[in-house]
């Protein structure tokens, strides 16, 4: 069965460039969580908190697992430059030059980015609006995936979206796959604007990867690689259900 938490980190590597405005960075913090009707040791049930700072040309993400608060992954871009640390393996590494820059922008994106995809679904028709409501004190809509949007496996999405910028503030999947379901869900605990100016330190990794082990892109691509392989051979074992006590009468 596919993870499809493990692919949304992966599919924030091919980001559209970002549109922050060049004077501020966008601060949002989302927690995203991950259940199903099996378990896999280390990834499912999964919960995790993204905070990530993003500004025109550079951006800073910092994953931690939110039963612990402990950091998983932290990366940073800026132009000519992009870092990463796997706080797991205690590694880092880094792309300088040509190689670190892509046509696609920064890795993670603004919301406005990502309320421009959304809108771009809905023109296709494969989201649909069913309804009004707000989000965090904002005017926002209701949307639903229609029958015979592309997915993954029998997957439904749903989202709260900007009513203006279709900005995704939660967003659902849920489905079904060789017998076995799940359900995840990304939703926006907060969101500011910064000035630029004054907080260009927090585009910058921290000081947690100090101390790592530096390896090649190409190391670290290949140990991903092979962790995939590994978790794709492990089975999934069937969630427990909990069992109830007697009540005394």
């Amino acid at each position: 069965m596919k993870l499809k938490l493990a692919g949304l980190a992966a599919a924030a590597l091919l980001a559209t460039p970002a549109a922050a405005p060049a004077s501020s960075i966008e601060h949002t913090v989302r927690t995203v969580t991950f259940e199903a009707s099996y378990t896999v040791d280390g990834v499912v049930p999964r919960s995790e908190r993204f905070e990530r700072w993003v500004a025109f040309d550079r951006a800073h993400q910092v994953i931690t697992t939110t039963s612990t608060g402990l950091v998983r992954y932290e990366a940073a871009q800026e132009p000519q430059k992009f870092t990463a640390f796997d706080a797991v393996r205690n590694e880092v590494w880094t792309l300088q030059g040509a190689e670190a820059n892509t046509p696609r922008g920064t890795f993670v994106r603004t919301l406005a980015d990502e309320g421009a995809d959304v809108k771009t679904q809905v023109a296709k028709g494969w989201l649909t609006k069913t309804g009004d409501t707000t989000f965090l004190g904002r005017p926002a809509i209701k949307l639903e995936s229609a029958p015979g949007a592309p997915s993954e496996g029998n997957t439904k999405l749903t989202i709260v979206a900007d009513a203006t910028t279709y900005a995704p503030y939660e967003r659902i999947a849920t489905g079904r796959e060789r017998g076995e379901t799940f359900t995840q869900r990304e939703v926006v605990e907060s969101i500011e604007t910064l000035p630029l100016a004054d907080n260009k330190h927090v585009l910058y990794m921290g000081p947690g990867s100090a101390r790592a082990k530096r390896v090649t892109s190409s190391q670290q691509g290949k140990a991903m690689l092979e962790e995939s392989k590994k978790k794709r051979a492990v089975k999934p074992k069937a969630a427990k259900k909990k069992s109830k006590k007697p009540s005394r009468r």
